[in-house]
């Protein structure tokens, strides 16, 4: 009985490895395309260069980098309203991929504006 005890203990400690060890995504390299960061998973990191396209709602933006749109949520608004001022002004972003309801979107951590 204890060799069978000790066999079942063994397996359900080799299966609990080999599931933290699968789903252990803090490596995930940073995503630089709007067209990855649409297929990325929640919280990856995100570092996009592109233009604002479009307010939709209090600090809430459509992005563009060539690749393709997302919307952009910033805390600080102010920063991207001087881009949409410039239209050739390149926003550079740094933040992470998140999932409202219907969609995926970035949320900017850093904002910078490059001429």
């Amino acid at each position: 009985m204890k060799r069978l005890s000790i066999i079942v203990l063994l397996m359900f400690a080799v299966v609990a490895v080999a599931a933290m060890a699968d789903t252990d995504k803090s490596v995930a390299s940073p995503v630089d395309t709007v067209a990855k960061a649409k297929k990325a998973d929640l919280e990856t990191r995100a570092v996009l260069d592109g233009k604002v396209v479009r307010k939709v709602a209090d600090g809430e933006y459509v992005f563009s980098d060539g690749t393709g749109e997302i919307r952009l949520q910033v805390m600080n608004p102010a920063q991207l309203e001087m881009a949409m001022a410039d239209s050739e002004a390149t926003v550079h972003v740094v933040g992470h991929v998140a999932q409202d309801m219907m969609m995926t979107q970035v949320t900017a951590d850093v904002i910078s504006i490059q001429d």
